[in-house]
């Protein structure tokens, strides 16, 4: 599963170049040139960096970071930018960025920046593999789910596909757009209704566990929830 990066440039400044270097680099990337739809996206999906390209760091950055943190307390944010002042970046990292990068930017130590914030703190490391399900077990690579050590079902690569993201959004809502592009990697009527078969086969899995709930939200997304979480 690919990286995916959100990169939010207003002003239309580098993020063809720098789209073009992750590209090469194996990450997905989305381009955001309004700072509203930005939000909406991190809202209705994940993404494993959130990236600001700006000239001079502004007031309206200050606020887009604290709207971010607010949706998203865990997401790595970085601000590309020209910005010399020092009261300034300090403010940027108070207001809750990771990492400021002066322009123009090194496209190696760039991407190693990227990778290393991304290994440390991505949900959907290749290393993260066994979560605890209320009183499940899943595996992720060997795509196994125990129900208390005692019965073992092996799940489809799609269903352990769609459990893993359910997995690492514990009690948050997945839409389910997300989900079709992520895993599906595209998303039409076919797509959806194939989703849908999987996400019935997950809450039959499920079920004997009763504190654990597979939701739809609405028809347009899912949340799965542990009540003792």
């Amino acid at each position: 599963m690919k990286p995916r990066i959100l990169i939010i440039d207003q002003y239309h400044i580098s993020s063809s170049k720098l789209k073009k270097i992750l590209l090469q680099n194996n990450f997905e990337v989305c381009i955001e040139n309004d700072r509203l739809n930005g939000l909406q996206r991190i809202k209705n999906g994940y993404y494993s960096l959130c990236i600001i390209d700006s000239n001079t760091i502004m007031t309206g950055d200050f606020l887009i970071v604290e709207k971010i943190r607010q949706i998203d307390s865990q997401i790595p944010i970085f601000i590309f930018s020209i910005e010399k002042s020092k009261k300034t970046i300090l403010q940027a990292y108070n207001a809750g960025i990771d990492d400021f990068f002066a322009k123009p930017l090194d496209p190696e130590i760039t991407l190693i920046k990227i990778n290393n914030i991304i290994k440390k703190t991505s949900r959907y490391s290749n290393e993260n593999y066994d979560f605890e399900v209320g009183k499940f077990q899943f595996n992720y690579k060997f795509r196994t789910l125990n129900f208390q050590n005692n019965s073992k079902v092996t799940l489809t690569p799609k269903e352990s596909e769609l459990l893993r993201l359910l997995a690492c959004n514990i009690n948050d809502y997945v839409s389910k757009s997300f989900a079709l592009r992520l895993i599906w990697e595209k998303e039409d009527y076919f797509t959806a209704k194939s989703m849908d078969v999987y996400i019935w086969r997950l809450r039959n899995h499920l079920k004997q566990d009763a504190n654990i709930k597979l939701e739809n939200i609405y028809s347009s997304g899912f949340r799965l929830t542990n009540n003792n979480l």
